[in-house]
């Protein structure tokens, strides 16, 4: 080979090497310098290896940062752009990552926190968010107070050319949790996810400002598509300063979400999120955050909570949650409450508890009710008292149908009406409630009927089911039906649950006096599911002439006392007795006038009309009365007579037997108030 040739190839063999020197120490220096950068954000012990280098683009290896690694990528590749003082990231792809972070409270007391370098770093390189990012194979280890929390994710997302449109699907996966946290854009929006119990996916795209959650689902929980608006004054957090601001607004305009387990439903419309914190890097945020929504509706419970405003401290647990306003509403055709305003407060108690403070009030204020409570979120117990403030009901103005359908009942009351309703629940539930009612004075009218001046205090010794104490009383001082007044009515009863969803209503005993005489009934069963009910109404020390103006029978009177009992059955809305007697306690004085009876009897061969003239005055040693009514026909009075009229035959003795036509509807509606229980007062 020539002197020449050799010279030649030795060169550009010395060229390559210095060329491929060059490559190998450039690719080195890159290596030190991307370490020094990281050390420069504050990230301790970086471990990379740059493998390729151009003008636009860089692939990194086995990046480690921290000792022990918090973070591990296995391959990064990017490519970029160069611009005077910053680097603008247009696509950005790592593999094989894998990161831990620990967020369990540094003591028994503080909140858990991201901790050391983490707290910096990580925001700050979301903030670099280019035009495509791809995350594959990646996995995430959130140490949690309760244990770790191993996490699966996938993330794609793509801005697509200068329209600021950023696309993209975010997927995690755990066995026991799905959650997670995007950083999106320039304008520094964050969002925290969490998705649910069981692996979801969530798609999400923002423009301008506005987010859009095109689908978020999973096994457990489904989110229907939303619009999210940040306006002026967006999130923003920045946690690479000493002492970071938390602020800004967010708005949901509408969002649905229905849960698996437990099945639940919500429907959101008009939620305004407004932060205000301080949060210094070694501590926990603190501030407040305001919720405000037009709408909060629960489909499965058919109630909605409307324009309410919570106020919640940050940190949770250090100042009382203040529920300026809110306004329950009951979405049925027919509502079971009316529309009632509350507000209120919770307050931390004995750690892990909290005490509850609210003011209810319905009806322009008509209708108050005060509850205090402590919750424990940890054990699921908790116990309230209710204090209903003096309902006051006047005709022309507040009505008992004014609170619930079935009240309409109750017509032209004039009274008050308080209460006191004490509960305690357990995590399976209820487990113990109870509730007085006092009412010192009411009149009021239901159909035919009119009590004055009920008294009452009812102890209810459970309201699910509902049920009360024995021995209640309930006294009037006038009951009014039929045109008859009765004076002094009285009841001592007890209430009991019955199959399906109603109430039972023990009867003890119930009287009320007509005159000198009283109607009284003991041992009854009142059951609005039953079709049949039997009863016997006992007349005891009753005046002739009252009972014959209680059976409204046109022209019969008569002296002396009677009692007796008469046995009633009541179908349906038809009503039966079954030879109900009544027996004279002493002799007395009898006039039925002519043409009265149906059938006589008369103890020998009497003419009629002497029959009839003895009736016009007779003077009885024995009376007897028996009631007869069929479920459908006619009803009949029966007069058992012995005595005589001194006027007729010379005052002989007479056995008479007298039948008579009448109608005992009259009496029947008197002597059996209450008896027909309407099925209205099921409760449902």
């Amino acid at each position: 080979m020539r002197p020449f040739t050799r010279i030649a190839i030795g060169g550009l063999l010395c060229i390559a090497c210095a060329a491929v020197a060059l490559y190998a120490s450039r690719l080195w220096l890159s290596t030190l310098l991307l370490r020094q950068l990281l050390e420069g954000q504050g990230l301790s012990s970086p471990e990379l290896r740059v493998t390729a280098l151009g003008p636009r683009h860089i692939r990194v290896r086995h990046i480690r940062l921290g000792e022990p690694p918090w973070l591990e990528v296995a391959r990064l590749r990017a490519a970029y752009e160069l611009r005077p003082g910053s680097v603008r990231l247009g696509s950005l792809a790592v593999e094989g990552a894998r990161a831990t972070l620990d967020l369990r409270p540094r003591d028994a007391t503080a909140p858990p926190a991201v901790e050391g370098e983490r707290a910096g770093a990580i925001p700050t390189v979301l903030d670099w968010l280019p035009e495509r990012l791809q995350l594959h194979d990646a996995s995430l280890r959130v140490l949690m107070p309760d244990g770790p929390l191993d996490v699966d994710v996938a993330l794609e997302l793509e801005r697509s050319g200068d329209a600021g449109v950023l696309g993209g699907t975010l997927r995690l996966a755990q066995a026991g949790a799905t959650r997670g946290k995007l950083r999106l854009g320039p304008g520094r929006l964050a969002l925290s996810l969490r998705v649910g119990l069981e692996p979801g996916v969530a798609t999400v795209h923002w423009s301008d400002g506005v987010l859009e959650l095109g689908e978020v689902h999973s096994d457990a929980l489904t989110l229907d598509a939303t619009t999210v608006e940040l306006p002026a004054g967006q999130l923003v957090l920045d946690s690479a300063a000493s002492t970071a601001a938390l602020g800004g607004e967010l708005r949901i305009e509408t969002a649905r979400l229905r849960t698996a387990s437990p099945p639940r439903a919500f429907g959101v419309r008009g939620l305004v999120a407004q932060l205000e914190a301080q949060r210094p890097a070694d501590g926990a945020p603190d501030g407040r955050l305001t919720l405000a929504v037009a709408a909060l509706t629960l489909p499965d419970e058919n109630v909605e909570i409307r324009d309410a405003r919570v106020e919640l401290p940050l940190p949770p647990g250090r100042d009382p949650v203040v529920i300026s306003h809110a306004t329950l509403a009951d979405l049925q055709a027919a509502p079971r409450f009316p529309v009632t305003r509350v507000s209120g407060s919770i307050t931390p108690g004995p750690r892990p508890s909290w005490r509850i403070h609210a003011d209810a009030s319905a009806l322009s204020a008509a209708l108050r009710a005060s509850v205090d409570a402590s919750v424990n979120p940890d054990s699921g117990d908790g116990s309230a008292t209710v204090e209903l403030a003096p309902v006051r009901f006047r005709r022309g103005a507040l009505q008992p149908v004014a609170l619930h359908r079935a009240l309409g009942l109750l017509q032209e009351v004039e009274g008050q009406l308080s209460g006191r309703a004490q509960l305690a629940w357990g995590p399976g539930g209820l487990v113990r409630s109870g509730a007085s009612l006092r009412i010192p004075g009411a009149s009021f009218r239901s159909g035919a009927l009119r009590i004055e001046n009920l008294h009452s205090a009812v102890e209810l010794t459970s309201l699910l089911p509902l049920r009360s104490a024995t021995g209640q009383e309930l006294r009037a001082d006038a009951l009014l039906t039929g045109g008859v007044r009765f004076q002094d009515p009285r009841a001592r009863f007890e209430v009991r649950p019955a199959r399906p969803a109603g109430v039972q209503l023990q009867l003890d005993e119930a009287s009320m006096r007509l005159g000198e005489g009283t109607l009284r009934m003991s041992n009854v069963l009142l059951d609005p599911a039953a079709d049949t009910r039997d009863v016997t109404i006992h007349a005891e020390h009753f005046q002739l002439e009252e009972l014959f103006r209680l059976l409204d029978v046109e022209g019969l009177s008569g002296t002396g006392r009677i009692s007796g009992s008469i046995p009633v059955r009541i179908v349906g809305g038809a009503v039966e007795i079954r030879d109900g007697t009544l027996q004279s306690e002493g002799s007395g004085r009898l006039r039925i006038p002519p043409g009265l009876e149906s059938d006589v009897e008369p103890s020998a061969d009497e003419p009629l009309a002497l029959v009839r003239r003895a009736l016009a005055d007779f003077h009885y040693e024995r009376l007897g009365l028996t009631l007869s009514k069929p479920l459908a026909g006619t009803s009949s009075l029966r007069i058992d007579l012995l005595g005589q009229n001194p006027a007729v035959l010379r005052g002989q003795p007479l056995d008479l037997h007298i039948n008579i036509e009448t109608d005992l509807e009259p009496f029947l509606r008197a002597a059996s108030i209450g008896l027909s229980v309407p099925g209205q007062w099921q409760l449902r």
